[in-house]
């Protein structure tokens, strides 16, 4: 099962801020209903730099799972590749056992 993307963003997030993942996105404003002009401008910064490490996990993530698929579309390339010389040497065998019982 493919993950969801806001699964993927919650599994980021949450280790980043939280307050941001898709649980408890829609309690903020009321969490935050009295807050003052000044405790918002530096929650707003918070999560700027939430959102900013968000990325770098984001495209860390990305390169990771690029190159895990990388890895096991290599991995499978190898054993079919593998099984088809198996195959082929099959072939080549029992050719050879019919050519080489012919010829005595």
């Amino acid at each position: 099962m493919i993950t969801s993307p806001e699964e993927i963003y919650d599994m980021l997030m949450r280790e980043i801020e939280p307050e941001l993942t898709s649980e408890f996105i829609d309690t903020l404003e009321e969490k935050y209903k009295n807050e003052t002009p000044e405790e918002a401008e530096g929650r707003g910064k918070r999560y700027k730099k939430a959102f900013d490490r968000f990325e770098e996990a984001f495209a860390k993530y990305l390169m990771e799972l690029n190159a895990s698929v990388q890895s096991y579309r290599k991995s499978a390339f190898r054993s079919v590749e593998e099984e088809s010389r198996g195959e082929d040497a099959e072939k080549m065998s029992a050719i050879e056992d019919f050519f080489g019982s012919g010829s005595s």
